[in-house]
């Protein structure tokens, strides 16, 4: 799969936020706020797939919100 987008999800870069262009939506890194969306509070080293309803087409993330759009 080829990455879309690829963006910080904090000023520290702490964790990031990915879709490919299948539409999944992952995450990775410090989560120690549940930030990643993956249901937990563990940090991540790998990649983690984040259950959406739709095929992500844009993000964006800065300072510590992200925004996630559907085609749909």
């Amino acid at each position: 799969h080829h990455v879309m987008a690829l963006s910080s999800k904090s000023l520290y870069l702490d964790s990031l936020l990915t879709f490919l262009e299948d539409g999944t939506l992952w995450t990775w890194g410090y989560n120690g706020e549940g930030q990643l969306g993956i249901g937990n509070t563990v940090d991540q080293s790998t990649p983690q797939k984040v259950n959406v309803a739709e095929p992500v087409s844009r993000m964006s993330a800065v300072g510590r919100s992200s925004l996630i759009m559907s085609s749909t």
